[in-house]
This record gives structure tokens, C-alpha cells and sequence, in this order.
């Protein structure tokens, strides 16, 4: 015997029968602790067990007793708890839970039916025996119930106890179950429990509370499973046919395998046969005769007898078949793999007819006899487990393909025949199906040859005059890609991708129109879910993402190839460590160069937004489609994305000219992955009412959830990291001997998704002095590119990101860290922190005289105004480039040339406003280029705003572009000349354009916040300014500060420079950083914060700079080059 645990009233072996030779285990219950309460437990748990006869509850054999114990057998479960499992093994698999999951909810219904309520299921209650099978185990709390009384017993564990356990309010005992249920699922599949205790929280307040979080990893429908099955109100609370019919419950074959497994297991139970011979072994060994050992079974009676019959029957099961369950199953998949039909072999078969055994028979080959031999007593049992594959065949050829024109491309398969093929196929005269041709098209052996060959007049020119033939190609196309995905063992790779690079070819040009775009949504024919075009080839790249020996390395013991994708679990084959996973996967180049691929064509369908009108509600189906629950890949796809990105090292080991000597294969997937993320992250500002299902975004969702800081860190540093790759290649000692890349246009854009839905990272970005190391890098990009007017697009990202930031109080309190990189960024030098770099970055963006840049000047001022209240102390140089901008945009011509210039003047206004209020001990540079500008701030007091001073300034101004060189004149620093830059497009050579930009969205509509000296009216061309407007603007300009600083500050400043002959103005400094205006100033005002608040325009201008982006970036191949993009312009270069 082998002692498997114990208690407080007894102890349980392992041990072997000796009349039979079974393997049981022995509940030993020691009589000594027995009280009648105790006593009764016993008996309620013995007439449960007797009641119950389930194959995935513990089966009782015999119970007696002696004067000091009473002994139970059972079965015993040969790998223990499940909650030995979980502490070892970590979170269990969605897939392999639902399964168990399965099992348990199957025998908790079979409980309920016979009237038994467990009151303490629980992961230690719960047994796995040899088979991997549960068993579910101690009825200690077990009672009989009727639906029409309510019990009142407070029993169970306290993390598994439901609220009106704790209530103390009568409960259903079947709704106990229900809630004990959601928490083994939920600690079954994240080895956590929901509910957990505190020295703050008792885990009562925690059950009553009913609050839980879900991690990252868990699928929103595992999440809504069990929050239903944890509702606080038993009334509403899931049922177990609520259960059953989950979406989570159905997803997969588990269902199918449990029905199997009880099957298999009711089918070995001893026949006529076998219990001949066990009334015949009894007799011989114990002389009982046949009514001794009837009426034992007939009456369960548990006695020695019924024990040894029980017993027996287990042993014949178990040894005398020696069948296992999992073999059969395993007998009863290979047969059902055999059996699959080929493609078009079985059209319209919906079921094989059952054979005999012994009878020979074979249907494409494949025979549909399966006998297991077996020694038995006196014969053999035959079972046959033959079915249909349940994978869906492919139905006949779409109509238009019946159409389709014949060619003669020859044996080689030259290039000449490939482009004369072409040729025929866009001619309407040919009508001959010819599939050998087919054999002929998968041809090309690179994917330039694909786009040299069909030229995009060619492809219009086949949708307008051949769309049958064009529908056929689709078709095609199609068919061999699912062909692929139903046969990963043995399908021809090199087919594959040329079919991806095939539509990826035709389906920009098929979207340029708009019966087109509908074509792919148009249900196929012969399908009965109505299943469209799109949908099918969404699911087949999703399958073909982790297909292994493809696109992911093939994980199965000894490389064993892979029959069937659906019975993988993709979450194991994510390609990257990081986020949610934990492996790091092999590096194959090929397998990268195959993901691009797919990754380029899904591109390529989600593009139906850049040729679809604004208002078309359709413009998101495809990528709302992708990135909905019924895409089975999404969280693996979402996380493979993430982490490929985020785990990216272009540096590597730091060898110098290393990527001169060795070929990046990560760099191209790690883009087109990028864009990939970026677009699938994109939605629309729709109400939560909206049915169209855009708002069911599962990579928004998974991204909003994830909050372990470990992932954040991740994520941190690898965009920081990608972000700071140019710093570092241009502050390298030798000269471009770092490999440099050139996707941080679509870094920001991740950069904001990852900020904008999920608040938890943006707080963790700013809790500390990390958020500088993404500050600066986007403070070199906008820098470098403001010459540049194809890259006007990239300051915008970078100046909104910024925005965003601004608006919470730790990154204005970060910016007080001191600045000592000076090398990358091209500035005056100074001395002083972050802030100084940021003010004085956005005064060379202001004053560097690119026009396109003044819709951005409310940006640039905003964000000083939001981090100004947090600001200790500004240098003398970002103090004198505040002032300059003051002196620039106050002069009467600028201030009356437009209506909303005065704008700039107040938001400069109220940033010195808040450092005289809240930070004036240290800002003595500031308060002294105040002191020594003063004349400004009494030139604007003064202001004439009279009609004859208006119309004196603008006098000799009677163009718009008059207007704006001269403010530019105004703007440029005499003491710090524009040194000439070097334009660095990031438009390739070969395709010289450039993607217009959507209007830039105004400050006000991006905050949400209006100024009251902001106009709310409309303005138009023809607007002129008047005394009344200047007049009503001028009266609320917040100089009331200011001018009592001076008021102060003058006289006692110029008296110490008389006394004391001053002329170095450290001293003067000096003075200042020892004064105060406690008391002399006004009251001070509240900070007011401008933060980001998406809009349907701002969410417009986004989509329009990231598909601007990733249209310019997809050069190699040109994927949109030449079609007709409605959504930017296209200005040729």
C-alpha cells in the first residue's frame, strides 16, 4: 500500500486487491473523529457514489468496516489532482481545457440528473487517471436536492464558495455547482483563482463583490463563459445547457471526443461473455453461485460480493481487452485521416455507408475496415470506426469557370509562353476549359516576374471586357490555396505562393471598382452558411500563418508531418517570445519569407478602404472580418505580430558593418508585420449601439487588455529601441556602420494605437523617465524632416503623439530630467533638461519656414502649454526661443492677416502665466528674457485695434502669399541662422511620389476643450478684420500676470543695476532666483489641460497618413502602384 494523502478524519492508499488483482484506492475513515455529523457525510457520500454511474465519476466498489475504520474502494486516478497539474505544469491550454472542461460539465449534468449536487467541486477534487481522463472525486459535501426546495447548508472551499454561500441565504444546489465550476475554469486556465484574499480584501468581500480580471492571454469567449457562470444572481447565473451551447464549448472537436471516449468506454463494459466468465471465476474461487451474485449487482449492496464483481469487470476491461481508451481514439482519427476524400473526388457526399467487419472495401483508396484484435476469453471484438472527414470539400467550380479559354504554354514554361498566356486570357474569343493550363500558371519563379508579366492595364482590361475570365482566375486561385490548407503534408509550396502573389497582384485593381469590391462578398454557390468569397480566403491565410514546415516549424515529436491544421493549437506555434509566449522559435528564412507573402495579400484586401468612398460603411469589412471571433487565429495572430515587432534587433550583436556582411531575412517581415498590426488596429468612431461589427475588433480588445508590466517593458523597449535606430547610426564613430531602418513612420502610428487603447501602458510609459527615450527619437524624426515636404506626414504623427502624452502630469514632470545627447539632434547647444529640448525643437519647426507646417503651430503651442505648469526651470536659450515666438506672432500685420492667429499669442500667453504662477522659484531665465523683452508685452497691451490701425498694418499685404513670406521673414532667428539640410525622402527612387495628407485636424476639435477667446463661428475667404472682432479678443488677452510682474520686478531690477553698476546679467540672475511675488500676484488661475479625445476626423487623418505610409513603403513589390486611390492623392514627383 502507498499512502496517497490524508485528512483530518482519515487517510487514502493505493492499493491491490488481492482476490482480483485491481488497482484501488482505500478511503480509510478513522471511526474515532466520527461524530453523527461526520457519520452522516459518510453515508450521504457512499449513497451518491452508489446513486452515480459515470465514466467521469469515481467509481465506488465496495465499502466496509472493522471496529476502529470504515473502508472505501474506488477507482483510482493514477496521475493525481488536476491541481497537481496546474501547480506543475502552469495555465492549461483553451484547447486541452475545453476538453477536461467537457468531461467535467458531462458528469456534473449526470450528477444533476440523478439529483446530486457536489457543493465542492474544486481542482483537488477533480482526478486524472491513466488515460488523461477526469475523475471527480469526494462527495464529502454531496447531497440529493429537488428543484422545488432550497438548501441552506454552508459548506465547501471559500475561493470556490458562491456569494449565497456566503450570504448565508438559501441557495439551488445546482447553481453552487455552476459558480464552483466558473472558478475551476478560470484556475484551470490561468493557474490563478479570481477571487483571492488579501490583508485588505477578505475573500468574502472579493465573492460578493464579484469583480475579477481576466489575463491577456484568455480568449473573449473563455472570458464571457465564465463571467456568465459567475454571476452574482443565482437567477441569472449560466446553466448547464447554457454551458454546453457556448460559443467556447462548441469551438473544435471536443465535444465530439468526449461523446467518443464514453462511448468507447460504455462499449467495453463486460458482455455476456465476460460475465459468464466472472460468475464462473467467483464460483470457483469463493463458491458463489449465480443468485448470490445477481442479486448483489442488481442491488448495488457494495458488499463483498458486488465488490469483487465490480472489480473484476474493471479488470477485464482495463487488462483483458488491453485496449485503451486513448488507443481507440486514436484508432478511430488515423481511420477517419485515411478515409478523407481528395479534392473533387466525392462531390456532393455527404456520409460513407457503414461496412462490416471483415468485409474488404475501399473508397479513393483508402479501406474502411478497422478491427482491433483483442484476447478475451473465448473470442475477438471488432470495432469499426469509420466516418466522413467533417472538413468541408470544396464544391464545384464556380460557374464563370466553365468559360474558361485554353492555352498552349509548352512543356518549358518559358517566359515568352507565360506572357503570350497572359495575352490569350484577357481575349473573350477563347471558351475551352483546359486544365492543364492550370499547371502552367504557378509558374513564375519570382514575384517580379508576376507584376512584369500583367500589367495593371491588363488586369482592367480583364475585369471591364473578361470578367468571367477574371472570376474564374480568382476561382482558381482559390481553390489550389485551400487545396494547400487541406493537405499540409503534401502540398507544393512554391504553388502556394505564387497563387498569394497572383491575387495579391489583381485584388487592388478588382477594388478600384465597385461591383468588384462586392464580388467577394457575394455568397459561393453550394454553400450552406452562405459563406462568401472573402470570408473563405481570410480563414485559409489565417490556416496557412501556422502551417507547419510553411510559415511556423513544425513542433510535433520526431517532425511528424501534419494531416489536418484544425487540430492544431496555433496559440503553441506564435512566431515570436514575448507578449503571451514564452518559446523562442527556431529561425527559418524561408518560413519568414512565406509569411510576408500572406501578410502582403491581406494587406492587399484590407486596402478596399483606399478605394471605397468615405461614407461607404463597407470600407472596414475585411479587416473587421479578420479581426473578429471568427477568425480561430486572431489572439495568435495578434501576438505573433506584436511580438515579431516589438523583439526586432537590426543592431544585433553590435559588430560594425555586420548587415554589409550578413542578409537581414527578419527585416522585411518585421515591416509588412508592422503595417499589418497598424491596420488591423484601426476602427471607426461608430456608438456602441452600432451592429455593423466593426466595433468587435479582437486586436483592439487584446490590446487594451494586456497589463502585466513584464509586457509592457517588452513593448517599451522594443519601439524604443527601433525608434532610436537612427540616433544611433548617425551618432556612430564610423560612418553608416549601423544597419539602419526606416519604418518609424508606422512605429508612431503603433506607438499611438498602443497609447490610445490601452491606458495602462501610457500610464506605464510615463511613471518613469522611459517615456524621454521614445521623446527624443520623435523629436529627431520631426526635426530631420522639416525641410522635407514628402515627410510633412511624419512631424504631424510625431507632434500629435506628443499631444498625447501631454495631457497627463508625468510626462511634464519628466521633462525636468537634465538633456545630454546633443550629437544626434540638430540644435544650438545648451545647457538644461528635456523641456528646453522640446521647446527649442519646436521653435526651429516653427521658424524653419516650411508653410506646411503652420496648421501645426496650435500643436506645438498646446503641448508647451500642457507640460509648462511642471516646468522647474527653462534654460536661456529655450527662454529666448519662447520670446521670439511672442515677438513674432504679436505684431499687428500677423495678428489681423488672419482670424485665428491671435490664437498663438494667448496659448504663449497662458505658458508663461503658468511658470510665474506655479514654478516661478526656478525659472529666473525666463523671468529675466521677460524682464529684458518687456516692450513686447506693452506693444501688445497698447494694441490699437481701431479701423484705421487695422487697415494701416495690413496695408501693402493683399495676397495670402505675401502674407505668409513675410511672416516667415518675421519668424527666422537673426542669432541663430537655419544651417541648409539635405532632404531624406522616404520614397523609394524607383516610384517617385508622395500621398497627400487629410486636413489637419484643429487643436480644439482634437481636445475637446474651447478657449474662451476662441471664435465658435464659422470663417470664409472672404473674412476681413474689424475693430469689434479685434477689439473683443484683445479685451481677454491674460496679460494681468504678466504685467504685474513687471510692474514689480522693473523697478527693483533696474535700481540693483544703478546701485550696484550691474553689467553682467548672472548677478541680475542671481538676484531673481532669490525674489518672490508672495502676495503680489494675482490669484493664481486653474491649470487647464488639453487632452486628446478622438473624433471622426482625427480618426480620417490617421487612416489617411498610415495608408499614405504603407502605399509609399510597398515599393517591392509596387502592390497599389497605378491604381485609382480615392482616399490621398498621388502627387508624382
Amino acid at each position: 500500500m502507498e499512502l496517497l494523502g490524508s485528512g483530518n478524519s482519515g487517510c487514502v492508499y493505493s492499493a491491490k486487491h488481492e482476490l482480483t488483482n485491481a488497482l484501488v484506492a482505500v478511503k480509510i475513515i478513522w471511526k474515532r473523529d466520527l461524530n453523527p455529523y461526520r457519520l452522516s457525510r459518510v453515508q450521504r457520500e457512499v449513497e451518491c457514489l452508489r446513486t452515480l454511474d459515470h465514466p467521469f465519476i469515481i467509481k465506488i466498489h465496495q465499502i466496509s468496516e472493522d471496529e476502529h475504520n470504515i473502508y472505501m474502494f474506488t477507482e483510482i486516478a493514477e496521475r493525481g489532482e488536476l491541481y497537481g497539474k496546474i501547480a506543475r505544469d502552469g495555465p492549461i491550454k483553451e484547447n486541452e481545457a475545453r476538453l477536461l472542461f467537457w468531461q467535467i460539465i458531462l458528469a456534473v449534468e449526470h450528477m444533476h440528473n440523478r439529483g446530486v449536487v457536489h457543493r465542492d467541486l474544486k481542482a483537488e477534487n477533480i482526478l486524472i487517471d491513466e488515460n488523461g481522463h477526469v475523475k471527480i472525486v469526494d462527495f464529502g459535501f454531496g447531497n440529493f436536492y429537488h428543484h422545488q426546495y432550497l438548501m441552506k447548508t454552508f459548506c465547501g472551499s471559500r475561493p470556490y464558495a458562491a456569494p449565497e454561500i456566503f450570504k448565508g441565504q438559501p441557495y439551488h444546489g445546482p447553481s453552487i455547482d455552476i459558480w464552483s465550476l466558473g472558478v475551476l475554469l478560470f484556475a484551470m486556465t490561468t493557474a490563478t483563482l479570481p477571487f483571492e484574499e488579501s490583508e485588505s480584501y477578505p475573500i468574502s468581500e472579493r465573492v460578493l463583490d464579484g469583480r475579477f480580471r481576466s489575463p491577456f492571454f484568455m480568449s473573449l469567449e473563455l472570458e464571457d463563459l465564465i463571467k456568465r457562470m459567475l454571476n452574482k444572481n443565482p437567477a441569472k447565473r449560466a446553466t448547464i445547457h447554457d454551458i454546453k451551447c457556448h460559443p467556447w464549448m462548441i469551438r473544435g472537436n471536443a465535444e465530439k471526443d468526449v461523446t467518443t471516449i464514453i462511448e468507447t468506454y460504455n462499449s467495453l463494459t463486460v458482455d455476456e461473455r465476460g460475465t459468464k466468465a466472472v460468475k464462473w471465476f467467483l464460483k470457483q474461487k469463493f463458491d458463489w453461485d449465480e443468485d448470490i451474485i445477481s442479486q448483489a449487482k442488481t442491488s448495488k449492496s457494495l458488499d463483498a460480493v458486488y465488490g469483487c464483481c465490480s472489480m473484476l469487470a474493471e479488470v477485464y476491461r482495463k487488462t483483458y481487452t488491453q485496449v485503451t481508451l486513448n488507443e481507440i481514439i486514436m484508432k478511430k482519427k488515423e481511420k477517419s485521416n485515411q478515409t478523407t476524400p481528395k479534392l473533387g473526388a466525392l462531390r456532393n457526399c455527404d456520409h460513407f455507408q457503414t461496412l462490416d467487419s471483415g468485409t474488404g472495401s475501399s473508397i479513393c483508396g483508402a479501406s474502411r475496415q478497422s478491427t482491433i484484435n483483442c484476447d478475451s476469453i473465448d473470442d475477438y471484438i471488432d470495432y469499426d470506426f469509420g466516418e466522413c472527414s467533417d472538413r468541408r470539400i470544396m464544391d464545384e467550380v464556380h460557374p464563370e469557370s466553365r468559360s474558361l479559354p485554353s492555352f498552349d504554354m509548352g512543356a518549358q514554361g518559358s517566359k515568352v509562353d507565360f506572357r503570350q498566356a497572359v495575352l490569350e486570357f484577357t481575349s473573350k474569343s477563347s471558351n475551352k476549359n483546359d486544365e492543364s493550363f492550370w499547371d502552367q500558371v504557378w509558374w513564375p519563379e519570382n514575384v517580379s516576374d508576376i507584376y512584369a508579366m500583367i500589367t495593371g492595364d491588363e488586369i482592367r482590361k480583364l475585369r471591364d471586357d473578361a470578367p468571367k475570365n477574371l472570376a474564374t482566375l480568382c476561382y482558381k486561385c482559390l481553390e489550389k490555396l485551400q487545396y494547400c490548407r487541406d493537405h499540409p503534408a503534401t502540398f507544393n509550396p512554391k504553388k502556394a505562393i505564387n497563387c498569394i502573389r497572383l491575387l495579391t497582384r489583381m485584388i487592388p485593381f478588382m477594388l478600384e471598382d465597385a461591383e468588384w469590391r462586392g464580388y467577394f462578398w457575394t455568397p459561393m454557390p453550394q454553400e450552406e452558411n452562405n459563406r462568401n468569397y472573402a470570408t473563405l480566403l481570410l480563414e485559409i491565410l489565417s490556416d496557412l500563418l501556422f502551417c507547419p514546415d510553411f510559415t511556423v516549424s513544425n513542433l510535433t515529436p520526431n517532425s511528424a508531418k501534419i494531416d489536418d491544421l484544425s487540430t492544431i493549437d496555433s496559440c503553441e506555434y506564435i512566431w515570436e517570445a514575448g507578449v503571451g509566449f514564452g518559446n523562442k522559435p527556431p529561425m527559418v528564412a524561408q518560413q519568414y519569407q512565406h509569411r510576408a507573402e500572406i501578410l502582403k495579400l491581406l494587406l492587399a484586401c484590407f486596402s478596399e478602404v483606399i478605394y471605397a468612398p468615405v461614407n461607404d460603411e463597407n470600407r472596414l469589412r475585411w479587416v473587421a472580418q479578420f479581426t473578429s471571433s471568427t477568425n480561430r487565429h486572431v489572439l495568435p495572430i495578434f501576438t505573433s505580430l506584436l511580438n515579431v515587432v516589438c523583439a526586432y534587433d537590426p543592431v544585433g550583436y553590435g559588430l560594425p558593418y555586420n548587415y554589409l556582411l550578413f542578409n537581414d531575412s527578419r527585416e522585411p517581415l518585421v515591416e509588412i508585420s508592422l503595417q499589418v498590426l497598424i491596420v488591423c488596429l484601426d476602427k471607426e468612431s461608430q456608438p456602441k449601439t452600432d451592429e455593423s461589427g466593426y466595433l468587435d475588433n479582437y486586436f483592439i480588445n487584446y490590446l487594451s487588455r494586456i497589463h502585466r508590466e513584464e509586457d509592457f517593458d517588452f513593448m517599451l523597449k522594443g519601439v524604443t529601441r527601433l525608434l532610436s535606430n537612427p540616433l544611433l547610426s548617425s551618432s556612430s564613430y564610423l560612418p553608416n556602420s549601423t544597419k539602419r531602418v526606416n519604418f518609424h513612420q508606422e512605429l508612431l502610428v503603433l506607438l499611438w494605437k498602443c497609447c490610445e487603447f490601452n491606458q495602462k501602458f501610457m500610464f506605464y510609459v510615463l511613471k518613469t523617465s522611459d517615456v524621454l527615450e521614445i521623446l527624443v527619437p520623435i523629436l529627431y524624426h520631426i526635426s530631420d524632416a522639416r525641410n522635407d515636404s514628402a515627410r510633412v506626414g511624419l512631424i504631424h504623427m510625431g507632434v500629435f503623439l506628443i499631444l498625447l502624452l501631454s495631457g497627463e502630469r508625468n510626462f511634464g514632470v519628466r521633462l525636468n530630467k537634465p538633456y545630454t545627447a546633443k550629437a544626434a539632434i540638430n540644435v544650438p547647444p545648451f545647457t538644461g533638461t528635456h523641456a528646453d529640448l522640446l521647446i527649442i525643437v519646436f521653435h526651429k519647426l516653427i521658424t524653419t519656414g516650411n508653410y506646411r507646417l503652420q496648421s501645426l503651430f496650435d500643436c506645438f503651442l498646446t503641448i508647451i502649454v500642457n507640460v509648462s505648469p511642471y516646468l522647474k526651470s527653462i534654460s536661456m536659450v529655450a527662454s529666448n526661443k519662447l520670446l521670439h515666438l511672442v515677438e513674432a506672432f504679436s505684431t499687428p500685420w500677423f495678428l489681423f492677416s488672419s482670424p485665428t492667429n491671435h490664437h498663438l499669442v494667448f496659448f504663449l500667453l497662458e505658458v508663461f502665466n503658468n511658470i510665474i504662477q506655479y514654478q516661478f522659484d526656478g525659472n529666473s531665465n525666463l523671468i529675466y528674457t521677460i524682464i529684458r523683452k518687456r516692450h513686447v508685452f506693452y506693444q501688445l497691451s497698447n494694441l490699437p485695434v481701431d479701423a484705421a490701425s487695422i487697415a494701416k498694418s495690413l496695408s501693402g499685404r493683399k495676397n495670402k502669399s505675401a502674407n505668409r513670406d513675410e511672416m516667415v521673414d518675421q519668424l527666422k532667428s537673426p542669432t541663430s541662422p537655419t544651417s541648409p539640410e539635405i532632404p531624406n525622402s522616404t520614397v523609394p527612387a524607383a516610384i517617385t511620389t508622395t500621398a497627400g495628407l487629410a486636413a489637419t485636424p484643429a487643436v480644439s476639435s482634437m481636445t475637446g476643450t474651447t478657449g474662451q477667446w476662441e471664435n465658435k463661428g464659422t470663417v470664409n475667404d472672404e473674412w476681413v478684420a474689424t475693430a469689434e472682432w479685434a477689439e473683443d479678443w484683445k479685451a481677454k488677452l491674460p496679460l494681468q500676470t504678466i504685467m504685474r510682474l513687471l510692474q514689480v520686478l522693473v523697478p527693483q531690477v533696474e535700481k540693483i543695476c544703478i546701485d550696484k553698476g550691474l553689467t553682467d546679467e548672472s548677478e541680475i540672475l542671481t538676484f531673481l532666483q532669490h525674489g518672490t511675488l508672495v502676495g503680489l500676484l494675482p490669484v493664481p488661475h486653474p491649470i487647464l489641460i488639453r487632452k486628446y479625445q478622438a473624433n471622426a476626423g482625427t480618426n480620417h487623418w490617421f487612416r489617411t497618413y498610415m495608408w499614405g505610409v504603407i502605399y509609399l513603403r510597398n515599393t517591392d513589390p509596387p502592390i497599389w502602384y497605378d491604381t485609382d486611390v480615392k482616399l490621398f492623392e498621388i502627387q508624382r514627383l
